[in-house]
């Protein structure tokens, strides 16, 4: 590639067209501007170079290549192997194992997918580049010779052009290689569809055969195992085979995630260890302490799931076994040897039943399994309905409890009971249909019960010990968080364990059908017409919103005000701000929900404010006077005010009144304007100080200095009295028959009422004392101001 020449030219040809655009251009004056075009030729130079690099990745494309031929490989294998497996009239936990091999598969060459495309847009993008710097330096080449350049400068043009054009045939190579990968992933993905689909259909013929006989009863089987004995132990062979590629095949494909999930188990381990060291003498100690290890894996295999999409049906098996083992061991410091018996014995069906289902066995052997298995399961959920009339470890008191698991023993039992029944006669889809089903469902219950004890005693430790212990707000409602809590992780535990026993009796898909054509039904009323989703969806965000305005109010007032110095009643202002924004917030998303025409709200916007124009004036008054009272805050929640002849306490400011409690226990409705509008006399707008005025009427002729000192020490005693200033006695008055006293002071205290008369008495008290020793008085009424 000749860089030089191209500078050298993209440097004449930016010349030539401004010269031709000007109409003003001279060989000289050439000369003279080609130096001004430099930059512009360094980059277009840049740009080639960069061109010429991304074409240089030839052992990454090459690796991209090998894994889509392994891939394609791989499916191509896979639908000869599946359509010799559905020839043999597979049972649907078969199929859902060959459902999860063809979506591990799939989600293997999405990502593939995702790759080549992204190459193939490069590509593209560097093809769009080459046609616009040919088509430039072609129109350049055109106001060459229209101007008479010198060949020089016609060489120069001529050698770029063909420059682009000998870099392009190489993009298309590349763009060519990358439309075979491309449609090499794209047949491989349409055969996963396909074979899901066939799948799916061998799903359905599954299901109708579970009433249908495969086999002879028992004790019409004699010889026939001979027969099949070799062929059988043929197709064990390969079939275990097949099961350790695919599982090893996977194990390859996620092998970092894997690992990244024995690490968060071995660091759940490793804190949960501490933490259990950290539990002081005579604390309880809860489950997830008795038993770290096995809470550390349920924790980690939980948290890690997403790591591990589509898992083959080995790999479910396996982490099947982990888990249950893991829950018998969070269960065993609680259960009773007898129970405990019963669980141990039901892990012992569990792996036979794993080991049947893995390798597959010929249908004479599985059918005494089955027998066996359900037999086992029967006797020993029989056996346990008898120990819970005795049993303790579902709790004191929990009699109910213990009743309706006896009765639901029994009833599995039953099932099971009929299950290895039907075994023996010979319908064996039917016997693993369900009874292997529902002693899935009861194992399965069995380890969400345990990851939802372990779930609850972190929750717990994280109130209790994390950081969200230094939050007010949880360590004062710390049992209604819990109780919540427990009620959650119930409801999610059972949702779970529900839609698990959904799939495993192939009901899932009806299950979503059915509510999704309940979620499309339409309401309509007049020109309303809504689906029920949208309808669900709006009130779901409605309860949202009032739960979250409620908990952001919470937090503010217990976590976050209490933290700060602010002036009293802006705490008070900002919640309701807060509250309004949030509200108004919550109600544009609620109508979004619902999917209502923007051009319709803002009819009502419109009529709304032309509402406020005509009737709604006194409305919006107060609307706006609430707003004002909360930012400017000449009246704060909690003052004592005064409006004409109503006197009392400040509730709370609304969005169009406020309330004000009056002394008679009375609560007020005053609109916010008029606590704007007219005259408002607030006791307590910069302090909560107030003084007050007792006037004293004296008989007789007595020594007012006497007087006056009796009374500012009779103040003064007074702790509820404000010493600053200090308390004073004054003589407003005298006379022949008596001389009237005032006594000032000052008191911060709400009740002031109360000390008013409780001073009152004691001044009468002593006034009547002096009295009897011969100085005639006598107290009179109070007057506060």
């Amino acid at each position: 590639m000749k860089l030089p020449i191209i500078a050298r030219s993209l440097l004449v040809t930016c010349f030539l067209a401004e010269a031709v655009a000007r109409g003003q251009a001279t060989p000289t004056d050439q000369a003279a501007a080609t130096p001004d075009f430099s930059k512009g030729a360094e980059g277009v130079a840049a740009r080639l170079r960069e061109l010429v690099r991304s074409l240089s990745d030839e052992a990454a494309f090459a690796d991209l290549e090998t894994e889509v031929a392994t891939d394609t490989h791989r499916a191509a294998e896979c639908w000869d192997e599946t359509g010799r497996l559905l020839g043999r009239n597979l049972r649907t936990t078969a199929l859902d194992s060959l459902t999860a091999s063809w979506q591990a598969l799939r989600s293997d060459l999405e990502d593939v997918e995702g790759r080549v495309e992204a190459r193939a847009r490069r590509r593209d993008a560097d093809l769009a580049t080459l046609t616009g710097m040919h088509d430039s330096w072609t129109r350049s080449l055109d106001l060459a010779r229209k101007s008479d350049a010198p060949p020089a400068v016609l060489e120069h043009v001529q050698s770029t052009v063909v420059t682009i054009d000998q870099t392009r045939p190489q993009i298309e190579q590349s763009r060519a290689r990358v439309l075979v990968l491309q449609d090499a992933v794209t047949r491989a993905i349409q055969t996963c569809d396909d074979a899901l689909a066939r799948v799916g259909d061998a799903r359905r013929e599954a299901i109708k055969r579970v009433f249908t006989p495969q086999e002879a009863a028992v004790w019409q089987q004699r010889g026939a195992g001979t027969q099949r004995g070799f062929a059988g132990r043929l197709a064990l062979a390969a079939n275990v085979t097949t099961k350790l590629d695919r599982l090893r095949t996977y194990v390859t494909a996620y092998r970092g995630a894997l690992v990244a999930t024995v690490v968060i188990i071995l660091a759940l381990m490793i804190a949960l260890r501490r933490a259990r060291s950290r539990v002081e003498d005579g604390q309880p100690m809860i489950s997830i302490y008795r038993s770290p290890y096995a809470a550390a894996i349920l924790i980690g295999l939980l948290i890690s799931r997403p790591l591990r999409p589509n898992p083959p049906f080995e790999f479910q098996q396996i982490m099947l076994v982990i888990v249950m083992t893991a829950a018998v061991s969070v269960f065993r410091p609680i259960l009773e040897t007898r129970l405990a018996a019963a669980v141990y014995v039901c892990g012992a069906v569990l792996v036979v039943n794993i080991a049947t289902n893995l390798l597959e066995p010929t249908p004479g052997l599985e059918q005494l399994l089955l027998i066996v298995e359900m037999g086992v399961t029967a006797g020993v959920l029989v056996w346990a309905a008898a120990q819970f009339a005795e049993t303790k470890a579902l709790g004191a008191g929990a009699s109910v409890l213990r009743r309706v698991a006896r009765r639901l023993a029994h009833v599995l039992a039953f099932v099971c009971g009929m299950s290895g029944g039907a075994a023996a006669l010979g319908y064996l889809d039917l016997s693993d249909f369900l009874g292997v089903g529902l002693f899935y469902a009861l194992l399965v219950a069995f380890g969400l019960l345990a990851v939802r004890i372990t779930l609850d005693d972190l929750v717990t430790i994280g109130l209790a010990h994390g950081p969200f212990a230094r939050l007010r707000t949880i360590t004062r409602n710390l049992t209604a968080i819990d109780r919540r809590t427990r009620r959650a992780l119930d409801v999610l535990t059972i949702g779970v364990w529900i839609w698990i026993v959904l799939g495993r009796f192939q009901l899932l898909e009806p299950t979503r059908d059915l509510v999704r054509g309940t979620l499309d039904t339409r309401l309509r009323a007049g020109q309303l017409d809504l689906p029920i989703s949208a309808v669900l969806a709006f009130v779901v965000v409605v309860v949202g919103v009032f739960a979250v305005t409620r908990l952001v109010g919470t937090i503010l007032d217990e976590d976050v005000y209490s933290r700060m110095t602010l002036p009293r009643g802006v705490p008070y202002a900002l919640s309701t701000l807060t509250r309004y924004t949030l509200l108004l917030v919550g109600f544009l998303l609620a109508l979004a929900t619902l999917g209502l025409d923007l051009t319709r709200i803002t009819v009502l916007v419109s009529a709304v404010g032309l509402g406020l124009g005509f009737g709604l004036q006194q409305i919006m008054n107060n609307f706006v006077s609430g707003l004002i009272l909360l930012f400017e805050r000449p009246v704060q929640v909690g003052d004592s005010i005064q409006m004409g002849d109503l006197s009392g306490d400040v509730l709370r400011i609304g969005i169009r009144s406020s309330t004000v409690r009056t002394s008679q226990g009375a609560e007020v409705i005053v609109p916010n304007s008029k606590m704007i509008e007219e005259k408002v006399t607030n006791w307590t707008l910069s302090d909560r100080r107030r003084r007050i005025e007792l006037d004293i009427g004296v008989k007789g002729d007595v020594d007012a200095e006497r007087i006056i000192a009796i009374l500012s020490e009779a103040a003064r005693r007074d702790p509820r009295v404000s010493q600053t200033p200090p308390p004073e006695a004054l003589l407003v008055r005298f006379g022949d028959d008596g001389s009237d006293f005032q006594l000032r002071f000052w008191t911060d205290d709400p009740h002031w009422t109360r000390l008013r008369s409780d001073l009152s008495i004691a001044l009468q008290r002593t006034l009547r004392a002096m009295r009897m020793d011969g100085t005639d008085g006598s107290t009179a009424h109070a007057q506060t101001s």
